[in-house]
């Protein structure tokens, strides 16, 4: 017992901050994510007897592993539950892992999204508004009209944006 908690708590020490931070970019809330890590854990010290004599690398592909079977598992219960709830909004439920990765896709980005918006200044929204529709197909001349700004001053925001865009995103995925 004492052999397994060692080993247990090593493991833990060793990938449980990376672990939260795979599931917080799969687009959990740190909750979830926490939630699913301890889930990892405790599935672990189940099977601990087939896994122990696993090497480093094995144990860390399967701690992984179970974090995302644990986190699909979530996803297609959310959406069972919502499918039972609003049948009459619903047209149709994910049958296959297509649906269920677009999913989790539009969860990560508006995860992203929130995170994001909360760092902008309000004259970097604009910015951020501004680069938004020149990558959806509005010209510059376009937005001149729109936004009532000169096409260089458009030009500096949006490089500004994407300059802390990229910061940004950097940022959240180094956490």
């Amino acid at each position: 017992m004492k052999s397994e908690n060692k080993i247990a708590g090593a493991l833990f020490e060793q990938f449980h901050k990376p672990l939260i931070l795979y599931c917080i970019n799969k687009g959990l809330t740190k909750t979830e994510a926490e939630d699913v890590v301890s889930e990892v854990f405790c599935r672990f010290l189940e099977k601990y007897d087939r896994l122990k004599d696993l090497d480093n690398n094995q144990q860390k592909k399967w701690l992984y592993s179970a974090a995302n079977n644990i986190f699909y598992d979530e996803i297609r219960y959310k959406k069972r539950n919502l499918a039972d709830s609003d049948s009459d909004e619903i047209e149709h439920i994910a049958k296959d892992s297509n649906e269920v990765d677009d999913l989790i896709e539009d969860q990560a980005f508006e995860q992203m999204k929130i995170q994001f918006e909360n760092e902008l200044t309000e004259n970097e929204k604009l910015a951020f508004r501004i680069a938004y529709d020149l990558s959806s197909g509005l010209t510059y001349k376009e937005l001149q009209t729109k936004y009532g700004l000169p096409i260089p001053t458009l030009k500096t925001k949006t490089k500004r944006i994407r300059d802390k865009s990229t910061n940004i995103l950097l940022k959240i995925l180094k956490k």
